[in-house]
């Protein structure tokens, strides 16, 4: 199964759809809803995935704040979705096109509901961090505080992957901690430091 924590990132998009999934700043530019490294996703976007959605879901109901909160949902999706091949490198761990393939049917088999132009990043982040949880913890999780635990190291991975390459998020949606998207709270100022090699973003169509 796709697996609890490979999810939480994107809990309002789920519930929208009526199933179940088992360094910081602010951007300038109104037009982009965050910067990871290089990397801008735009504004335009991330509002055509919040579309595509609901479109999926069969919902066109949502207000204003319920609507921005899916986007906020479905952006700290996107920015997970860069970060953890990241991480991912630097621990010498990446995703093959067959293994993407692979969850992209678990995925179908689940009725899991995404954008179209999200299901293969967001497959990529599901295996990538199977194999870290696996490689950082020196097996599979085999119960929920193995789960726990192995969730602790990825999450320290990406927090520090986050740092090196930068991410920068537009205040609309929120201040960016240093690992999560939060809708309010004290913005924190970070500089990146050497970043590698940038990882492509999600371009709309």
């Amino acid at each position: 199964m796709v697996g609890r924590r490979h999810a939480a990132g994107i809990a309002a998009v789920a519930l929208v759809a009526g199933l179940g999934l088992t360094g910081c700043g602010s951007v300038s530019n109104p037009g982009s809803a965050a910067k990871v490294g290089d990397e801008t996703i735009s504004v335009s976007y991330l509002q055509k995935q919040s579309k595509d959605i609901l479109a999926k879901a069969g919902r066109t109901d949502l207000g204003d704040a319920e609507s921005t909160q899916l986007q906020g949902e479905l952006l700290q999706q996107l920015i997970d979705d860069q970060v953890i091949v990241v991480a991912g490198r630097r621990e010498g761990v990446t995703a093959t096109q067959a293994d993407v393939d692979k969850v992209r049917a678990e995925m179908t088999a689940q009725q899991v509901v995404l954008p179209p132009d999200m299901v293969d990043g967001f497959a990529r982040y599901v295996v990538i961090r199977r194999t870290l949880s696996t490689k950082l913890l020196g097996r599979a999780p085999a119960s929920q505080q193995d789960q726990a635990k192995a969730d602790q190291l990825v999450g320290q991975r990406m927090t520090a992957a986050a740092k090196e390459i930068g991410v920068q998020v537009n205040p609309r949606y929120g201040t960016w901690s240093g690992t999560t998207l939060r809708p309010d709270g004290q913005l924190v100022k970070s500089t990146p430091s050497s970043a590698p090699a940038a990882v492509p973003a999600p371009q709309a169509p």
